[in-house]
């Protein structure tokens, strides 16, 4: 997505590492934590009732939920805003400013687990 630039107004962006699954047999779940991709989930500008009617299909798992949603892979996301946002990182909701800059960094975390026996 190098050099690809939109504007978009949107109630809700979520943005994750890989790719997660958007039907009800496996909403939230990633097949992979270490692809080394970025996804952007972009809910349409919809209105209140829209809202409702996506996460009501979301919710039953029917089909053609990519008219109020967008999914876009990309190696790097730029946000812009004209006001603060509330941004969830990791569970904790913070007021910032934008621009947001998010990128992955492939291998870059390291995880200590213990062994299993």
């Amino acid at each position: 997505m190098a050099g690809d630039s939109r504007a978009v107004r949107t109630p809700l962006l979520f943005i994750g590492n890989n790719e997660y699954a958007v039907d009800l047999s496996a909403l939230g779940r990633r097949r992979q934590l270490d692809g080394g991709e970025l996804w952007l989930y972009v809910v349409r500008t919809v209105g209140p009732v829209g809202l409702l009617r996506l996460a009501v299909r979301l919710a039953l798992g029917l089909p053609d939920i990519h008219h109020d949603l967008t999914v876009v892979k990309a190696d790097t996301a730029i946000i812009e805003a004209r006001r603060q946002v509330l941004v969830a990182l990791d569970g904790e909701l913070v007021l910032t400013q934008s621009p947001l800059r998010y990128a992955i960094r492939p291998l870059a975390l390291a995880v200590l687990a213990p062994h299993r026996t």
